[in-house]
């Protein structure tokens, strides 16, 4: 029977999910992650000191989402590697914490902090000679040699390649071994398809420090094109979050919140399936704007700024589409329909509830 999808039963989407195993389709986590009673493990491609993050990596086989290419695709894609179970990951980071030639402090536990400190080009070490973008702040025998080349060995250890976010008991419970074991950081790099306010707070209390978000496209149709699903959720930020991300951050609310709010691409609440934006400038309300809105209104039963209740659809204003030779405008998602009428309204309704009909049939 398939895996029940935690995502789905938190209300959110599926994920792609799409992983290959000896030539045939199957879940990701289900080829790629195995649950027997209360043991958890995990398809690993390899485990080794990374360049240029300079931190142990954990290249992970299987993801939720299925891109059309990543600079991991042949295993994160397709099933391949050893399985590892949490005890086995902490032995290994055990290992690599004794080695550990650069400590960092937590709010640097990043791959974007590792150049600060080393270029990774190894000339210290194999001629004696600095280049001159060298930061200067390791020594010579701070450096070793991994499989990726040369450069320190931070301490942090990150779960990278395939992503499966969307089942954390794994990373939880390798997070908590870890931490037990070890004083590394643990970083998750992430599409973020799975981190909902439940698996954040189960992630955060087994020890995660950070997160390396890799937002494959802010652009919903784009997202979906490339991965194969909406990335609605990654872009909402509930109000939880707000105050979450305010209090790991030390900074105010006020702050976290302007910046939510200033930009369009982020939303407080769950958006629906299709986002319907109806222009109220000056142009297309001298030319029925507010008749086109209240129609809308009416026939979706919301009001602007609020999602229907099966989520297909949300309904937003803007003053101003740069379109004003085309008033009224209104826009879905990211196409524009020019000098709306009701009648046209109602038929382009119409045939957005048929596709949308014929999607869930399928």
């Amino acid at each position: 029977m398939p895996t029940a999808c935690s995502l789905v039963q938190q209300g959110y989407g599926r994920g792609s999910c799409i992983t290959r195993v000896n030539g045939k389709k199957a879940l990701a986590c289900e080829a790629t992650l195995r649950e027997e009673g209360e043991s958890i493990s995990r398809l690993i491609e390899s485990i080794h000191l990374s360049r240029p993050e300079n931190y142990l990596s954990i290249y992970q086989s299987g993801c939720n989402l299925s891109c059309r290419k990543c600079h991991s695709w042949y295993f994160s894609k397709v099933a391949r590697g050893a399985w590892y179970s949490p005890p086995e990951i902490a032995l290994l980071c055990a290992d690599y914490a004794k080695r550990v030639t650069l400590r960092e402090p937590r709010d640097r536990a990043t791959a974007w902090h590792a150049h600060d400190a080393c270029r990774c080009c190894g000339g210290c070490v194999l001629s004696g000679k600095r280049p001159p973008r060298c930061p200067g702040i390791l020594a010579s025998s701070d450096i070793v040699l991994s499989p990726q080349g040369f450069g320190p060995a931070r301490n942090i250890v990150g779960f990278t390649g395939g992503d499966l976010c969307c089942k954390p008991d794994f990373y939880a419970e390798c997070a908590r071994l870890i931490k037990e074991k070890t004083e590394l950081w643990i970083l998750i790099e992430t599409n973020g398809y799975g981190l909902t306010p439940e698996h954040l707070n189960l992630l955060r209390e087994a020890g995660v420090d950070s997160f390396w978000l890799d937002i494959k496209a802010f652009d919903d149709e784009v997202h979906t094109w490339l991965t194969g699903c909406s990335n609605r959720e990654i872009l909402a930020l509930p109000e939880e979050m707000l105050k979450y991300l305010s209090q790991r951050l030390e900074i105010p609310v006020a702050r976290v919140y302007h910046v939510a709010t200033f930009y369009s691409a982020f939303s407080l609440v769950p958006r629906g399936e299709h986002l319907i934006k109806v222009c109220v400038g000056t142009s297309c309300h001298v030319r029925g704007a507010g008749r086109i809105l209240d129609a809308l209104e009416n026939r979706l039963e919301i009001e602007a700024g609020q999602t229907t209740e099966d989520r297909l659809f949300t309904l937003e204003t803007v003053n101003c589409l740069g379109a004003c030779a085309l008033s009224p405008v209104v826009v879905i998602d990211s196409k524009y329909y020019g000098d709306m009428t009701l009648t046209k309204l109602d038929k382009l309704i119409d045939e957005y509830y048929k596709v949308g009909a014929e999607a869930n049939a399928r």
